[in-house]
């Protein structure tokens, strides 16, 4: 959405796992272990970041939602992903992802509307009640630990409109590099004009 030029431009590019790409697969995998076997990790303070989110989606279970981990799910072959904890009840829509790391992460994520997007197209539903939420325990937050955000839908309709515009101006070549704070993250920052010279 930011720089519609990256995607072709960092097709390909295989980058080394960071150490902290590493703390957060292991956080995610103990995090699965715990919600679907009932295996709590024996690590204290892992145990202490991940008892929160455990027991939001335990305590769904009990009022009636359904609730998913690590659910894939899927649009298109452009457009997917993987879901650290879904809840669904009736047209009401629960969303969490799980943040092990110290960046901070907005809970308006466009990560989680793509999510929200996929999970309509697939359970051909259009959830009237949609709450999505950020955990990320190892952060200072001035909003706390976990952030929760109420998705309206006029929002996620002018986000898909702003997605799928973008995904057809790829497909049909209308690409542009744009350069923004996003830049920090892209695997071909080094190779690209644009990015160096707003960095």
């Amino acid at each position: 959405l930011n720089c519609t030029a990256s995607v072709a431009y960092c097709r390909g590019v295989i980058e080394d796992e960071s150490g902290y790409a590493k703390e957060g697969t292991l956080a995610h995998e103990a995090l699965e272990l715990w919600l679907k076997f009932g295996v709590p990790p024996k690590d204290g303070e892992l145990y202490w970041y991940l008892e929160p989110t455990v027991l939001w989606a335990f305590e769904l279970e009990k009022r009636g939602y359904t609730v998913e981990y690590e659910v894939k799910t899927r649009y298109d072959d452009r457009l997917w992903g993987t879901i650290d904890i879904r809840a669904i009840k009736g047209r009401k829509l629960k969303l969490r992802d799980y943040k092990h790391g110290y960046t901070p992460v907005d809970v308006r994520s466009f990560q989680l509307y793509c999510y929200t997007i996929c999970t309509e197209k697939e359970l051909e539903t259009q959830f009237s009640d949609i709450e999505l939420s950020i955990a990320q325990p190892r952060l200072p937050h001035v909003d706390g630990p976990i952030r929760s955000y109420t998705l309206p839908r006029e929002k996620l309709e002018w986000f898909e409109e702003e997605l799928f515009t973008a995904i057809r101006k790829i497909d049909e070549g209308e690409i542009e590099f744009k350069a923004g704070k996003h830049c920090r993250y892209c695997a071909r920052l080094g190779n690209c004009r644009t990015g160096l010279n707003y960095m």
